[in-house]
């Protein structure tokens, strides 16, 4: 009579199917783990791309609503003494070739520094500073100067070249706001928007603007130019002004296919996730 045998452990053959059925659970893991870690990378440059282009397109539309403002002072002020031989404008541009980011200068009176002047004095809590330059206007004309002397007693000290002997009752000065838009590398080597210099808004690039000329004083614009095709600034209407915002993450597009932005073409450096965005605005003030 004969003992049964009883075996221990796995065969070979079960060991292999066993090692099979964990591999491909591990691959199943690994796919799903990869589709979402793709996908929420793609969401997050989707939000950032979004984000980016929508806080641009308001800070633009904000800025050239205000620009050529100048208080109630009605349009065509007259420079009485002009040192500086300058043109006082509203609206300045520079233009990038068909290659490259354009740049713009939005000039106006700051409405939220507004103080009311009374017999040369400037009402407490004004938040004007030596070298300030300041819009001052009623509804009849405006002056635009600055400061050089300290403010003592909340009393602006006004340049020599300022006509003497007129009446600062019911006048508003204002302080004169000048920003230049530009496009170049940031802190992190992406290119974004800067502001006069310092760093606003990043992943923005190729900016391109668009002015729409006046002439005739039609209230409507005749055509859409480039700064160095606007015969006179004062001219211009209303502009149209395009950008790309991107993503900060690299390899997220699909592929880094050429972009249009206002008949511009803007072929991209890496695969960021880009989309363009534009905007067409009436200059009110003018």
């Amino acid at each position: 009579m004969t003992t049964p045998h009883h075996q221990y452990g796995l065969s070979l053959i079960e060991l292999m199917i066993a090692l099979a059925i964990g591999v491909v659970f591990t691959l199943g893991l690994t796919e799903v783990f990869g589709n979402h870690n793709q996908s929420a990378r793609m969401q997050q440059a989707v939000s950032a791309v979004q984000e980016r282009g929508r806080f641009a397109l308001q800070l633009f539309q904000q800025e050239l609503m205000l620009a050529d403002y100048t208080g109630c002072a009605p349009d065509g002020l007259s420079t009485l003494n002009n040192l500086t031989a300058t043109t006082i404008t509203g609206l300045a541009g520079q233009e990038g070739g068909a290659i490259a980011a354009d740049s713009i200068n939005i000039s106006y009176a700051d409405p939220n520094s507004q103080s009311f002047i009374a017999t040369g004095q400037l009402q407490p809590g004004h938040n004007f500073n030596t070298g300030d330059t300041i819009v001052h206007s009623d509804c009849l004309a405006g002056d635009i100067f600055t400061i050089n002397g300290p403010i003592n007693n909340n009393i602006i000290t006004l340049p020599a070249e300022v006509n003497a002997g007129r009446t600062t009752q019911l006048a508003t000065p204002y302080q004169l706001i000048t920003n230049q838009y530009t496009i170049a590398p940031g802190i992190n080597g992406q290119n974004s928007l800067f502001r006069n210099g310092l760093e606003l808004i990043p992943g923005i690039d190729f900016l391109q603007v668009l002015y729409g000329v006046d002439p005739q004083g039609a209230n409507a614009p005749t055509a859409y130019v480039t700064a160095n095709n606007v015969p006179d600034m004062n001219d211009v209407i209303s502009i149209r002004i395009g950008f790309i915002a991107s993503s900060d993450e690299d390899n997220i597009g699909q592929n880094n296919a050429a972009l249009t932005v206002l008949s511009h073409n803007f072929n991209p450096p890496d695969n960021r996730l880009r989309r363009v965005f534009s905007l067409t605005t009436r200059i009110r003030n003018r």
